[in-house]
């Protein structure tokens, strides 16, 4: 991974979303922008705050070693401000990893953000809860979500690390500009799973470096055995695998539609 050199101008925004995107998932993509990602479907809900606060960048991300049907070109026209092909990379699992490191480094290239989220397509964010609680967070040496899972690494040769779940995380930004001072060997750890990647980064970051970064257990991912039941608190839910689901776990979240779990038939 090369050094990055910042520019002096960039477009400014609270959140910076980089999802990883398998080409095909139109569909999905279209199901993000006009529901949770979409600031007027939230009608009052984001009404009291700060229009600097409601200013973030999505960045759909997938390889362009992929058969670009007429959909998919016809999207790209559509949406040029919010699809980023990388050229070279074939969509698979493990490439997930290259994803997300290439999102950083192009988010810090080219946007001033306060903070980088990690998330997915099959994914949908509570973006009222989700940016009212950021506002209360560090703005800086943060990296927070699901964090409870731990990896020993590829071998015997790593420690013990823990990590936050791939379906949602935030880092600041310092932190991701943190990442990129990290020498090559460190992005070339021989392991997939990307959230533990940028889990051992991290740790990293602090151990390589010496620069403090606190991780913060939230517990804000759910996912999808739980919808059926108990308040909706929770910044990502997890697995919604088709725009219908999009739509409707959307509506119940903004109408706060929840059944208490003792209800459950």
């Amino acid at each position: 991974m090369q050094r990055l050199s910042l520019k002096t101008s960039l477009e400014k925004y609270f959140l910076v979303f980089a999802i990883p995107s398998d080409p095909a998932h139109v569909e999905l993509r279209n199901a993000i922008r006009s529901t949770w990602s979409n600031v007027t479907s939230w009608g009052n809900s984001l009404s009291g705050l700060d229009n600097q606060h409601k200013r973030f960048k999505l960045m759909f991300i997938f390889g362009s070693e992929h058969r670009f049907n007429r959909q998919l070109n016809n999207e790209l026209k559509m949406h040029r401000d919010d699809m980023f092909v990388i050229d070279g990379l074939k969509d698979t699992y493990k490439s997930l990893k290259s994803k997300v490191l290439w999102a950083m480094k192009e988010a810090l290239n080219s946007y001033d953000f306060t903070y980088f989220i990690k998330t997915d397509d099959d994914i949908v964010v509570d973006l009222p809860l989700l940016i009212n609680e950021l506002l209360l967070l560090p703005r800086d040496h943060y990296y927070t979500g699901n964090c409870y899972r731990y990896y020993n690494g590829h071998n015997s040769d790593y420690e013990k690390w823990y990590y936050c779940s791939g379906g949602g995380y935030v880092l600041s930004r310092d932190v991701v500009h943190m990442i990129q001072q990290l020498p090559n060997i460190y992005f070339q750890a021989p392991f997939t799973p990307e959230d533990a990647l940028t889990g051992y980064l991290v740790t990293m970051v602090t151990s390589q470096l010496g620069y403090p970064v606190t991780r913060k257990v939230n517990m804000k991912l759910q996912v999808k055995r739980f919808y059926v039941c108990g308040k909706f608190k929770k910044w990502f839910y997890h697995h919604a695998a088709t725009p219908e689901l999009h739509v409707q776990l959307h509506e119940r979240i903004k109408r706060n539609d929840w059944i208490p779990c003792e209800e459950r038939q």
